[in-house]
């Protein structure tokens, strides 16, 4: 391309060396995008100064983000006008990019004057918006790089965003398009995830339409983070509604079936149980699909003891979803399973079994937390701080606080697990069970695990627990640090 100009600029009419040189000077040095990229940064930084002089009660009128949007439009017409192919180029994505998040910052503020702790109220500022507009998300979804999406929300704390009706469906019919593509549609989960999406049962019938396999962990995530930041729209839904999600998951669990019979335990183990999680709160049920020339999954397990280690984490997961008959078929199972003096049992499958009702032998029990407290006893401040294994830890004392919690250890034991003051600061639930920490790190500890209402119900034992907690909530609150008390989670 340079060749070419280049020749015109040397043998051309003055007409076409004029137009020639413009094309170099401007297009093919990207001129026209870096100054682009300028004056949308000066812009954007502009809202940001004035986002936080609004929070310190000030005031501002001006056409910012008026601006931003016409210097993009104006931009985006350019490239599309004379058939610039940049769309794939980084800097093309970064000015799509600035224009998105003027847009998340805008609604950001829109949203923080609605909770009425402004102090200059709804005549505070100027660049708001209160939903995200159809040309918002397409030019998003199809230029822009959507993994920034995340680092916005974080960056302003915003929960979800709204998109008016048009913006919200056209994000759920390009799920039904791309059914066989999956990068594309990872794109649009990843814009949905942070979407309050109002027609919940068409979400749920797109989502029964995607494709995927054993190695699709990343679209089950993503389709859980979904699931779960409406679930309260999805608990509104009747039972035959519900229908679509009991089918999702049994799709998701035949996947699960079979990536574990292919020695894939991995593959979508994560995604699995994120989506179950997702889903405790719903009154739905699901059941346990034949797997061998139909033969029931405990059929199977019972006629194959040693396969049962395998399943063992997908059973806990979906019995509770069970029907009443399933369920006391599987719990007998595993009874039988735990029981037998033949099995070698891994510590965390044998916590895991406690945790979920299922009578395991005593002394299997007692030997295991024995095991645990002894290696908590052998930790120093010295070898946590230079060898620390962290996931290794949260699974210790973990275990040891759900067998505290449901009376599982014997008085010597939990005299010992009382005594661990080195393992203050793993997990906030141990700290304030066990260890009686009543500090407000504990409390925002707490609160980034378990929202509001799950830890009046479980963690306020007392009147002042109760005053503690709404405290810290309130103040955060008042400082604009929370935005819903009933959001208050860790996401």
């Amino acid at each position: 391309m340079k060749e070419v100009v280049d020749n015109l600029i040397s043998n051309g009419s003055s007409e076409t060396v004029e137009i020639a040189k413009y094309f170099r000077d401007v297009v093919l040095n990207f001129k026209f995008v870096y100054r682009t990229l300028e004056g949308l940064t000066e812009k954007l930084n502009k809202i940001k100064s004035e986002r936080l002089n609004y929070k310190s009660g000030g005031w501002s009128m001006n056409s910012t983000l008026f601006d931003i949007w016409v210097e993009f439009y104006e931009f985006y017409k350019f490239v599309m006008s004379n058939g610039i192919t940049v769309f794939n180029y980084r800097e093309f994505k970064t000015v799509v990019n600035l224009y998105m998040e003027s847009a998340v910052l805008a609604f950001e503020i829109h949203e923080y004057q609605n909770l009425g702790v402004s102090k200059r109220g709804a005549e505070g500022t100027a660049s708001q918006i209160k939903e995200l507009e159809l040309e918002n998300i397409q030019l998003f979804l199809e230029f822009g790089n959507v993994d920034e999406l995340a680092v916005w929300m974080d960056l302003y704390d915003v929960n979800q965003l709204v998109l008016t009706g048009q913006a919200e469906k056209y994000l759920l019919e390009m799920l039904s398009h791309t059914s066989d593509e999956r990068s594309f549609t990872n794109e649009v989960l990843k814009i949905l995830k942070f979407v309050k999406v109002n027609d919940v049962e068409s979400l749920l019938k797109q989502l029964n339409n995607i494709s995927v396999d054993p190695m699709s962990f990343i679209v089950l995530g993503l389709i859980a983070d979904v699931l779960h930041n409406n679930i309260k729209e999805i608990k509104k839904l009747t039972a035959v509604e519900n229908t679509s999600i009991s089918n999702l998951i049994n799709v998701i669990i035949g996947l699960q079936l079979r990536a574990l019979a292919a020695e894939e335990t991995a593959t979508i183990q994560q995604g699995f149980s994120k989506i179950m999680n997702a889903l405790s709160q719903l009154e739905i049920q699901i059941s346990l699909p034949d797997i061998i020339d139909g033969i029931s999954l405990v059929k199977y397990l019972e006629q194959n003891k040693d396969f049962t280690p395998k399943y063992l984490n997908l059973l806990l997961m979906i019995v509770d979803k069970l029907s009443s008959s399933e369920r006391a078929d599987v719990n007998q199972l595993l009874k039988r399973w735990a029981g037998d003096e033949r099995q070698v049992i891994a510590d965390r499958n044998l916590i895991d079994l406690v945790i979920a009702g299922i009578e395991v032998p005593s002394e299997k029990l007692t030997n295991t937390v024995n095991n645990m407290i002894y290696e908590v006893e052998s930790w120093t401040i010295e070898n946590r701080t230079n060898n620390v294994d962290v996931r290794r830890e949260e699974y210790i004392i973990g275990g040891l606080f759900n067998l505290y919690t449901m009376n599982a250890l014997s008085d010597e034991q939990i005299l010992k697990v009382k005594e661990f003051s080195i393992v203050e600061g793993i997990i906030p639930e141990y700290d304030w069970k066990v260890l009686n920490k009543r500090d407000r790190l504990t409390i925002k500890r707490l609160m980034r695990r378990h929202n509001y209402d799950h830890i009046l119900a479980y963690f306020a034992d007392t009147k002042a627990d109760k005053q503690l907690i709404d405290t810290w909530v309130l103040e955060e609150f008042a400082k604009g640090n929370l935005r819903d008390i009933s959001k208050v989670h860790n996401g």
